[in-house]
């Protein structure tokens, strides 16, 4: 039997950069998350997109 979890997912945006977030159940992104958070990196052109980023979106950023 399968059973559906239901994830919930929230980032707290200031001024393009994200300054926390939840995560319940599904935590996959949490590492990238907690990366940009203590690097202080710009997201303002991800936002759309913020919980299907990668690494490889940042590996060139300075």
């Amino acid at each position: 039997m399968s059973t559906k979890c239901n994830t919930y997912k929230k980032v707290i945006l200031r001024d393009g950069h994200i300054k926390g977030a939840i995560l319940q159940v599904d935590i996959t992104c949490a590492g990238l998350l907690a990366a940009l958070i203590k690097e202080g990196i710009d997201v303002t052109n991800y936002q759309e997109r913020v919980f299907n980023l990668t690494y490889a979106d940042f590996f060139a950023h300075k």
